[in-house]
């Protein structure tokens, strides 16, 4: 069932580019700054992960996600294997906060229809944070077609939770 941008499924609640990315435009307050998006605070994290205070302050006065997305992309000294320790997590604290601060939001993934459900990025190109696959591809609903990691959706699930026992 289709609804809010996002498809209801058995067991999954599909998505991409709905209130559940990362990309969503919304205001919240993370480390002391204010962010337009989750990605773009994203990836300043990650900037700032690796030091690279340029691209950090670029990435600050970017004006939309997927300008914050491409400067993320050229963090100088970005080791992949030190940032796949952490990046679950940071993504878990920026997520979270966006969501606490975003009442709206908050009510929208604490709703009953999506309690037992499995949140999945279905992005048919990224394999870490999605699934490469489409969101509305009904074999989404079964674990085994995923060819990726759902770090997204695993994320918004601890968030959610957290909210149902705060």
């Amino acid at each position: 069932m289709k609804k809010d941008g996002f498809i209801i499924y058995d067991k999954h609640v599909a998505f991409w580019g709905s209130e559940f990315s990362n990309f969503y435009p919304c205001r919240f307050e993370f480390d002391g700054v204010k962010w337009k998006s989750s990605e773009q605070c994203f990836m300043a994290q990650k900037a700032k992960f690796f030091n690279d205070e340029e691209t950090y302050d670029l990435i600050l006065k970017s004006t939309n996600p997927k300008d914050a997305k491409k400067l993320g992309r050229l963090v100088k000294g970005f080791d992949d294997e030190k940032w796949s320790k952490v990046r679950e997590d940071v993504m878990y604290n920026i997520v979270l906060q966006k969501f606490l601060q975003n009442n709206d939001l908050q009510l929208l993934i604490t709703r009953k229809d999506l309690m037992n459900k499995t949140f999945v990025e279905g992005s048919p190109y990224d394999g870490i944070y999605g699934v490469k696959m489409d969101y509305r591809n009904d074999k989404i609903d079964d674990e085994s077609n995923w060819n990726g990691t759902n770090l997204l959706g695993k994320v918004l699930c601890r968030v959610r939770d957290y909210l149902l026992r705060n």
